[in-house]
């Protein structure tokens, strides 16, 4: 398993809770698949994206947890507003940079764009486009 700190998974971290949460993260990041709103305004008011930030401060670059979590991070950005305003005031955005600041994953932006979804690629185009449309005001 590879986590930064064991310890810090709520005592004793055995395998089996490990996989649980595992399984757990990917199945969030299918359900958040489709932005479909219902599904993440419950998962907004259920509290989870700070146990997902947490989560993610505990996975170091090479944890399988690590993509599960990005991908459900990624779809509710796809979402709503206030579900990008909620995850950068729990700190995703922090968290974000640590991940990329770490030397290790050295990932081409190429090979990021080679993953990229059609609904990844219609956000990134209206995030740019509203980025834009921002600065020259």
């Amino acid at each position: 398993m590879c986590i930064r700190d064991r310890s810090t998974w709520g005592g004793a971290l055995v395998d089996d809770q490990y996989e649980v949460t595992l399984e757990v993260v990917w199945a969030l990041s299918y359900l958040t698949h489709d932005v479909d709103e219902v599904i993440c305004d419950k998962i907004m008011s259920l509290s989870l994206a700070p146990q997902l930030i947490n989560i993610l401060k505990q996975c170091n670059h090479q944890d399988i947890m690590l993509s599960g979590l990005v991908r459900i991070f990624g779809n509710l950005t796809g979402g709503k507003d206030e579900y990008s305003e909620t995850l950068v005031d729990f700190g995703i955005l922090v968290e974000f940079k640590n991940i990329l600041e770490d030397r290790a994953i050295a990932v081409s932006y190429t090979h990021l764009r080679a993953h990229e979804t059609p609904e990844h690629l219609v956000c990134r185009l209206l995030l740019e486009k509203k980025k834009h449309l921002f600065i020259s005001t």
